[in-house]
């Protein structure tokens, strides 16, 4: 397993998890804490992703898994390159406000690679 798997399979996770939260009539509770959980456990990626906001956050220290070195070495894969982020990266708000999200991503990527 290489580090480049992390973020695509987070949010992997995290897309199959919402979509079943929809779906599932029992253990709705357990996916709703799952998805709870995933989020504040790799709460870096999510920020670096845009998928939450950060301006509520009090704490001085850095949330886990917000290392840029995640953003890159899934870049620089050649399995993923930027491909993940058209397809696991989702925001809560309209298509504009998405299509806007990804090319501050993307762009924030590559500046970072630059």
């Amino acid at each position: 397993m290489t580090i480049s798997l992390v973020i695509p399979t987070v949010l992997d996770l995290h897309s199959q998890l919402k979509a079943k939260g929809d779906r599932v009539r029992q253990c709705g509770l357990l996916v709703t804490a799952l998805l709870k959980s995933l989020v504040q456990r790799f709460r870096g990626i999510f920020q670096n992703c845009r998928m939450i906001d950060n301006t509520n956050e009090r704490s001085c220290l850095q949330p886990p898994f917000s290392n840029k070195v995640y953003l890159i070495a899934v870049t620089l894969d050649p399995r993923f390159s930027l491909r993940w982020v058209d397809i696991d990266v989702h925001v809560d708000s309209g298509m504009e406000s998405l299509k806007k999200t990804r090319l501050e991503l993307k762009e924030m990527i590559e500046g970072e690679l630059s």
